[in-house]
């Protein structure tokens, strides 16, 4: 009677931790953030750290991988209170890196809580993505103001490109001898491409012709219509 009384009080006093049969699962998800701060994508995080910790402790006990589809689990959990966290890059902190958790509280053996999702950020330059944008720079002959003969590549001349509102160019390159150039492994979100033309009537006697496109979807491969700069 005495050894049934000390095993109850042992399994009264249970803690939290394995050993039970109540499960903690949910999706994490990657917000794929420009330089800006501009959500351009969300996508499942794949292949990404779960951490747990059991009660009080102030270190984790366990941590588990995300699936193909961001999916996480813990089972065989008992009773108790747990903290769930996960590590997001962020533009304000220090480091570059910060913990995202979430309390929870099984007050069932068998308890399934299913639906404790994690949004993380994670940082892009606008050369981490997977599409393209291809096009022609091409040169029209001027004598004063009237055009003569058909354009024709312009070779090694400068092609620049602009992401979103931003001042500046974060890429540029030579056409080839065919006029052609192309700016790849490009993030989703609004591009400006532009090179400089000769101009008859400007103060510096040069202008620039340019194109503005928006990547939508990821893997996309656009082709522009031909960029035309003049020569006088």
């Amino acid at each position: 009677m005495l050894l049934v009384f000390f095993g109850f009080l042992v399994g009264g006093c249970q803690k939290e931790g394995l050993g039970g049969k109540a499960v903690i699962s949910g999706y994490v998800y990657e917000n794929i953030t420009d330089r800006n701060g501009l959500v351009v994508d969300k996508i499942p995080a794949v292949n990404e750290d779960v951490f747990i910790t059991y009660g009080d402790k102030n270190f984790y006990q366990d941590d588990v991988t995300t699936d193909d589809e961001g999916y996480y689990e813990f089972s065989f959990l008992r009773k108790g209170d747990y903290n769930l966290s996960v590590y997001s890059d962020c533009l304000d902190c220090n480091s570059g890196r910060e913990s995202i958790e979430k309390k929870i509280s099984i007050d069932s053996k068998t308890k399934n809580i299913s639906d404790n999702d994690f949004a993380i950020m994670k940082l892009v330059d606008y050369d981490d993505g997977s599409s393209s944008i291809k096009g022609r720079l091409m040169v029209q002959q001027y004598l004063g103001a009237t055009a003569f003969g058909d354009p024709y590549p312009s070779q090694e001349n400068e092609v620049y490109i602009v992401y979103g509102n931003d001042d500046v160019y974060f890429d540029r390159m030579d056409t080839g001898v065919d006029g052609w150039f192309e700016f790849t492994e490009l993030i989703k979100g609004e591009y400006t491409l532009y090179a400089f033309s000769e101009c008859a009537t400007c103060t510096n006697y040069l202008d620039t012709v340019s194109y503005t496109v928006i990547i939508s979807e990821n893997n996309s491969s656009i082709i522009l219509n031909d960029l035309e700069i003049e020569k006088h």
